[in-house]
């Protein structure tokens, strides 16, 4: 039985998404809310395990860090110093975002506010972004995404742990990404002939270490889990788990990579810009304007 085509109204959303919908400003979760509404919302397991690698991590590495000094202040001060650090910069953004709503008439109720706020959010926040998903897609089976965020002890003394970042660190549970690209050798050769065809200049360096991958996986797909994709090159996982659905449009605030993978599955990119009073942009795969895309 020939399978049945994707609605028009299925929206794939990637992790940038997922994320800016619960952490950006309320006017850019206004647009987000606004272009998924009355439309199927779909994501993949790549996007769930970005989601948990990037906040959930970093909200278990807040946690720590705030046990350590017991003082919400003092962790403040910390974060700040390593927003100079290219390494730490984007880490110690998220953890700023995560302590930005937190209020208190002095240092210890921020501090205790706090970490309510990071306990609720390391418990419950798979959960929350697996119940805005109508529609999630597994075919990539990325076993590092299916692991659920994990704790021991109690209160203070709590240890949150978000599971492997790598398919090498899995016990116990058996990765599908090889697989799954092996399964979906039109869409790879697809977007390894447009990366091949495009300008040095164009490209980026993930998508050039895409362009390396897709050659390797020409011969052998066996040993895909090797080169860690899901961490590594995770864009094009990810553009390869919505094509995979036959998902016509691609939502996301992360332009660089996205314009580039849609063009060359043939789907509709709509981008959310930052600033949240302005309106999604949306390219189709026929616009002449894809490419200077900016």
């Amino acid at each position: 039985m020939a399978a049945k085509p994707v609605p028009d109204d299925f929206i794939f959303v990637d992790t940038t998404i997922c994320i800016a919908r619960l952490f950006a400003a309320p006017s850019q979760r206004q647009r987000i809310a606004a272009t998924c509404h009355q439309r199927t919302v779909c994501t993949g397991l790549v996007c769930r395990q970005e989601f948990k690698r990037r906040v959930l991590g970093d909200a278990a590495y807040l946690w720590q860090l705030l046990s350590k000094r017991n003082s919400f202040e003092e962790t403040h001060h910390y974060l700040n110093g390593l927003r100079g650090n290219q390494f730490h910069k984007r880490r110690a953004g998220i953890c700023l975002d995560l302590m930005g709503d937190v209020t208190g008439s002095d240092d210890k109720e921020k501090t205790d506010r706090l970490r309510t706020k990071l306990c609720t959010l390391l418990v419950t926040g798979l959960t929350n972004f697996d119940s805005w998903i109508d529609i999630p897609t597994t075919r990539s089976n990325c076993g590092c995404a299916k692991l659920d965020v994990r704790s021991s002890g109690r209160g203070k003394n709590a240890v949150y742990d978000v599971g492997p970042k790598e398919c090498g660190e899995l016990i116990g549970e058996k990765c599908g990404i090889a697989s799954f690209l092996s399964e979906v050798a039109d869409q790879r050769a697809k977007v390894l002939a447009y990366l091949q065809s495009l300008p040095l200049t164009d490209k980026s360096q993930e998508l050039a270490d895409a362009q390396s991958f897709l050659e390797k996986l020409t011969a052998d797909t066996s040993s895909a889990t090797d080169d860690n994709p899901c961490l590594e090159i995770g864009d094009l996982v990810i553009a390869l788990e919505a094509a995979a659905i036959g998902t016509h449009t691609f939502y996301t605030t992360n332009w660089e990579e996205s314009r580039h993978l849609c063009k060359a599955l043939e789907q509709t990119l709509v981008i959310r810009p930052v600033d949240g009073f302005k309106d999604d942009a949306v390219y189709s795969s026929g616009d002449s304007e894809w490419r200077r895309l900016h």
